[in-house]
């Protein structure tokens, strides 16, 4: 049975743990545990992070209650799946947005190598459209396949 709490650790892991991060033009921009501001402007943590905390309790509890309510209940896995396979799709719902994430689940039919395939294809798909973006396909690759 997929639980929350691994799937976390898992994603905060692949996003450097909890720390503020910039990285010059990526989409996401800033982001704190993997948390975008851009995409999350009005979540509290952004409020603690910017008066100087990097990692208190309350702060990771933010950061559990916006991955928890934002992305895992949203995604609404079946009961049963796997942990692995329910990582591989939060993790997905984090980097492509949670309606893309299920629509490649529902389109996988519940095979995690066919999840991976369109996810990637996904990712090649984005770099073709934007060009820029290229600097950041093997980092998203390697994202997928090491959750395979």
């Amino acid at each position: 049975m997929a639980e929350f709490g691994p799937a976390l650790e898992a994603i905060v892991g692949q996003e450097g743990g909890y720390r503020k991060v910039t990285v010059v033009g990526d989409p996401g921009g800033e982001t704190y545990a993997g948390i975008s501001r851009r995409k999350n402007p009005k979540w509290a943590g952004w409020r603690a992070i910017d008066a100087g905390d990097q990692g208190s309790p309350r702060l990771r509890k933010l950061v559990y209650e916006l991955y928890r309510s934002d992305y895992w209940n949203r995604l609404k896995l079946p009961p049963d799946m796997e942990q692995r396979y329910a990582n591989m799709i939060f993790s997905a719902a984090v980097n492509v947005g949670v309606v893309h994430a299920r629509l490649l689940f529902q389109d996988s039919r519940g095979d995690r190598i066919t999840f991976a395939i369109y996810w990637l294809s996904y990712y090649a798909d984005l770099v073709h459209d934007k060009p820029e973006l290229k600097r950041f396909q093997h980092g998203w690759f390697r994202r997928v396949l090491s959750l395979v």
